[in-house]
């Protein structure tokens, strides 16, 4: 087995304080900084007359501090640097994150830390937050798996937190009641200052070139002594007969059955992401097939629906289940009992330390903290005792028959229970385990696959052994371990095809990611490009599967998008509106022919472990001559038919055209900087001062061809004639600013290029720079040859820019609403 270094990683733990904890972690995978922190206390903690008020908070200490402005504080800084930066509230803690720059660390935690101890708490800032988490909880209200889960709580027999629906709204954030500010930073003081405090910063440099500096910053926040009580939960109970109906805004159907759990609640998150991998690999008896073939269930889910101290809730979600449940629910605690002796076999443990391993190879640093965050030090690698403890309680609690059974479908209900989120329920009668015979499922099977062997040339049709079909570059400071593959197929239809893809590779995704695997689609021309990255001694494996499934035919229509939420289905349907495919009817396809083009990105190693494919996909593989993007096909405005909510959606795309190649090298850049100063002025004005949006997106575009900016609005106050006037009116203001502030608008493009230059945006970033230049002809002169002409800035070119960017005649909008003309 390889694994990674992992475990031998440069970790430094330091007790800084009482009840303050940091874990220090050096990982060189690219020159980002993260951070991850967790204070230990939620929702569960505050007062039961302000419900929501945890979640309220996490959002104020965003919106000014003692020392930092809004518009200076941490998000706005994240943001002005390309970075990440979010918050989590849950039952028993608040977690903050973010992750940027090396060279801005010490800025960044600078905000955090005066963000954290010293919110302003304006009441300005209260009155329009609460709009913002009015809105939120309007998307809670109508989001199916929000309702699911909270359906528990009218099965619950005795009272616990669980039962309570903790986002908060305009109801219960009484902001003009006397008491609520004096309650607000009474819990502050309690919640952010006394409870337990764990800090996780993982760094690409040795910890000792930091430590004076980072601890000097975080001091007032690890000074306060933390010695908060912890109280204890009551125990999980439910009732003799746990059943209910629940009626859901969507027209789909599952049955959930909730197993609460009041010990070993620790390892229901490691269990699920098990669970769930080995119910989706293929196996001729696996549980998930038979399901399907006797048509008891369409597809089946876990999720951890809460964990804390010792509790949990191991939740099995099973969409369009029929009237066969109690077939299926003997079915599955059969399957689920054979689970548990695979699961702790020396063959299974091998398996979980690599895939592990590779996980964490591929994760970004971010990603890297909150797994420590969440594990702690050191992180077990295959499958941990505590893991085993939950599967071992959750068999307990099937055997027992203690669970709730939730029948969730589109009918109407007359019952009604309100803990603080409205559910439309009524109970039924609980399912029993049927009597009669069920299969009797293989073991669940898991390939391996020979992670160490070396693959030295793969024979050909006629005896002789290809060494060197693919088209190999090894870019600078590209990680160890990492290889990344771009297969091209010519075809026409190339943006329908690649709009199909998803839902045709589909059973493939989810077994791949658990190897660190990922593969998205590239168009350009009427070139379709898979692209696959992940680990490169499982990279051949993985191609390969996903070259036997592209062989089978499939239908060449646009998938429906699947996203949990409006806003994110309505973003999933741009692509394929920007060329105009909706119109073209459905036809089979598949690419069983050799793909045309092929690029190997990685170190010198993946390009003889590669050989291990199929021969026939390295040979008689062409140069590429494309041309350059164009303005998109469909303009104008589409109204969507994005069902099941009366909040207004909107997407926006805003083309620019290209000139030429330095022309587009420019642009990328441009892009880039602008939609950054757009996302945060859009947030500012929108969210922030008018509060008339709860979700505000503004990013570069650059998918199939088309490159320019995108912009994605929801709200439940105005309509998408009034959104666009709004985006329009902050284009034109931010025009002004940004042209008066030239010096730094200067320094923003220098910093950009220059991490383009020194490949400091991850190899996703770099080998998509070395796939452009690939494709452009010009990857032989190096990759800094798309970074020469973006360098050259001046204020007549922004300013042409942004009169370009603004002539709504090329814009494409996305909406569930008309146009109003």
């Amino acid at each position: 087995m390889l694994y990674t270094e992992l475990e031998s990683l440069p970790l430094w733990q330091i007790n800084l304080t009482e009840g303050c904890h940091l874990t220090v972690i050096q990982s060189t995978s690219n020159q980002q900084a993260a951070l991850a922190l967790s204070f230990a206390a939620g929702s569960h903690h505050e007062p039961p007359e302000y419900l929501g008020m945890a979640h309220f908070l996490e959002h104020l200490v965003f919106r000014g501090s003692q020392n930092y402005s809004s518009s200076n504080g941490l998000m706005a800084f994240i943001q002005q640097h390309a970075g990440q930066v979010n918050a989590q509230t849950q039952g028993q803690q608040t977690n903050f994150h973010f992750q940027v720059d090396v060279t801005v660390l010490l800025e960044a935690l600078k905000r955090l830390v005066d963000m954290l101890v010293a919110p302003l708490l304006a009441p300005a800032a209260l009155s329009s937050e609460r709009e913002v988490l009015e809105e939120e909880f309007a998307l809670y209200c109508r989001a199916p798996q929000v309702l699911m889960d909270a359906a528990l709580a009218p099965c619950l027999a005795t009272e616990h937190p669980l039962q309570y629906f903790y986002a908060g709204n305009r109801d219960s954030l009484a902001i003009e009641d006397p008491k609520f500010i004096g309650a607000l930073k009474d819990f502050h003081r309690r919640a952010y200052l006394r409870s337990e405090l764990n800090i996780v910063l993982v760094l690409p440099q040795p910890w000792p070139h930091w430590r004076a500096d980072v601890l000097q910053v975080l001091q007032p926040l690890v000074a306060p002594v933390r010695n908060l009580p912890i109280k204890r939960l009551p125990e999980l109970q439910l009732k003799s007969a746990a059943a209910i109906k629940l009626c859901l805004p969507s027209p789909q159907t599952y049955w959930v059955v909730h197993l609460p759990i009041n010990q070993a609640g620790q390892g229901l998150t490691e269990l699920v992401e098990k669970t769930q991998h080995a119910l989706l690999l293929s196996a001729e008896q696996g549980f998930l097939q038979v399901a399907r073939q006797r048509g008891w269930c369409a597809d089946i889910n876990f999720r951890a629906s809460f964990s804390a101290q010792d509790q949990g809730v191991f939740s099995i979600y099973f969409s369009a289940a029929t009237t066969e449940q109690a077939n299926l629910l003997a079915a599955f605690h059969q399957w689920l009992r054979q689970w548990r002796q695979v699961l702790g076999t020396p063959r299974q443990e091998a398996y979980e330390r690599q895939a592990q391993a590779d996980r964490w190879l591929l994760s970004q640093p971010l990603q890297q903290a909150q797994q420590i965050l969440a594990r702690g030090w050191p992180m077990t690698l295959g499958v941990s005792a505590s893991c085993l403890a939950a599967l071992d309680a959750v068999l307990r609690a099937f055997n027992v028959g203690a669970m709730a059974q939730i029948q969730a479908s589109p009918d109407p209900i007359g019952g009604y229970y309100n803990h603080g989120i409205p559910l439309q329920v009524q109970a039924v009668t609980a399912v029993t385990a049927s009597s009669v015979s069920v299969p009797t499922f293989t073991s669940v099977q898991l390939d391996i696959g020979e992670h160490s062997a070396q693959f030295n040339g793969c024979a050909t049709g006629n005896g002789s052994v290809v060494q060197s079909a693919l088209r190999h570059y090894q870019p600078q400071r590209f990680p160890q371990g990492v290889a990344v593959c771009y297969w091209g197929w010519a075809v026409e239809g190339a943006s329908l095809i690649a709009q199909s893809l998803p839902r045709h590779l589909a059973t493939l995704t989810d077994v791949l990611c658990y190897h660190a695997v990922r593969w998205q689609v590239e168009v350009v021309s009427d070139v379709v490009f898979i692209v696959v990255s992940g680990p490169e001694h499982y990279l051949p494996n993985a191609m390969q599967q996903i070259l036997n499934q592209l062989e089978q035919p499939f239908t060449a229509e646009p998938a429906q998008p699947q996203a949990p939420f409006a806003l994110r289905r309505l973003l999933q349907r741009l692509p394929i509106a920007l060329v105009d495919a909706m119109q073209r009817a459905p036809r089979v396809v598949s690419l069983s022919s050799q793909p045309q083009y092929a690029l190997l990105i990685g170190h010198e190693t993946v390009g003889l472990r590669m050989q291990r494919l199929d021969s026939r996909y390295l040979q008689r593989l062409h140069t590429l001559e494309f041309e350059l993007s164009q303005m998109p096909a469909a303009v104008g405005w589409q109204q969507v038919e994005e069902g099941h909510t009366d909040e207004t959606l909107l997407v926006l795309y805003m083309p620019l055209p290209v000139l030429g190649q330095a022309h587009k090298d420019q642009l990328r850049l441009f892009n880039c900087v602008f939609a950054q100063h757009l996302q945060r002025r859009l947030q500012h004005v929108l969210r922030d001062e008018k509060a008339l949006c709860y979700a505000v997106f503004a990013q570069a575009y650059e998918q199939g061809g088309h490159e320019g900016i995108s912009c994605a609005l929801q709200s439940s106050k105005v309509g998408a004639q009034y959104l666009l006037a709004e985006i329009q009116r902050c284009l034109a203001a931010l025009q002004v600013q940004l042209l008066s502030e030239v010096s730094d608008l200067k320094l923003d493009f220098a910093v950009h290029a220059q991490r383009r230059v020194q490949a400091q945006w991850g190899y996703e970033a770099l080998s998509k720079s070395v796939f452009h230049q690939w494709c452009e002809q010009r990857l032989e002169f190096g990759l800094h040859t798309g970074s020469h002409a973006p360098q050259v800035f001046s204020q007549a070119l922004f300013a042409d820019y942004c009169q370009e960017i603004q002539k709504d005649q090329y814009w494409l909008i996305l909406s569930n609403q008309p146009s109003g003309d």
